[in-house]
């Protein structure tokens, strides 16, 4: 029975979408939108470069509002497009992206719905510049959120993903040479859509940040490309001026919005 639990086949990214539409309008999501926001908002505000791109699960807001990158581009997974901040239609594990040619790439629990995650993580490593940083935000299994998960018999996203660690994470980029910088916690509170319990546990919220606490809900991950060669980034730029974030040309790996 436990084991039953713990491993099955995940829904289809589709339905997940669906499924996250949903759910982002209960207090519980709205929350959990709000924390990340103030985990990600000094990260990202460090970060330079002339591409971001950020990829989410369907409803998810734009996290880089205080990024100083021009640039900013959102992909979603796949058609019907309701978001009018969506510039790019891609699969994340088969990106309709350039190579080297983004800045700053933003995961946004995409590695827990994701049928390879592995594969995601090296279509990350490839559209990165030597030297780009990669934001992975996740459910931290090590919280209440997995405890939710485990006792939430409908498995409807989000708790119908696999939540990987953070050191699992950690150990897939160690082997493809991306350099774990940072991680931080988030979501101290029970994972509840009693607004009232979430209220009351702002002090609990303050003191986990504040001590970066492994038993957050939530975990944000900043990791580096290494660079490679001596090339400098302002050279590799010039090879790839496509267009606001390049884009290669339509084939059965790119679907152009609205065609």
């Amino acid at each position: 029975m436990m084991r039953s639990l713990l491993h099955f086949n995940p829904p289809s990214v589709t339905l997940c979408r669906q499924q996250w539409q949903l759910w982002q309008q209960c207090p519980l999501a709205k929350e959990l939108a709000e924390i990340e926001q103030r985990v990600i908002d000094p990260l990202v505000a460090r970060k330079f470069g002339r591409h971001l791109l950020q990829i989410s699960m369907a409803g998810s807001p734009p996290l880089h509002r205080k990024s100083p990158i021009g640039n900013k581009t959102f992909l979603s997974f796949d058609y019907p497009v309701s978001d009018p901040q969506v510039s790019v239609v891609s699969r994340p594990d088969f990106l309709s992206i350039a190579n080297e040619s983004v800045d700053v790439l933003i995961l946004h629990h995409v590695l827990e719905f994701s049928e390879d995650p592995h594969k995601v993580l090296r279509e990350a490593l490839r559209v990165l510049v030597s030297g780009g940083q990669l934001f992975i935000i996740g459910f931290n299994p090590l919280s209440a959120w997995w405890l939710r998960k485990l006792f939430t018999f409908k498995r409807r996203a989000p708790w119908s993903g696999h939540y990987y660690s953070q050191r699992r994470v950690a150990d897939w980029l160690r082997l493809l040479d991306i350099r774990l910088e940072d991680t931080s916690f988030g979501f101290f509170k029970l994972p509840t859509n009693q607004k009232k319990l979430l209220d009351v546990a702002y002090k609990l919220e303050v003191f986990g940040q504040n001590y970066n606490c492994f038993f957050g809900g939530i975990y944000v991950m900043v990791a580096r490309k290494q660079v490679a060669g001596l090339m400098p980034l302002q050279q590799a730029w010039h090879q790839h001026q496509i267009i606001s974030i390049p884009v290669t040309e339509p084939t059965t790996r790119c679907l152009k919005q609205g065609k």
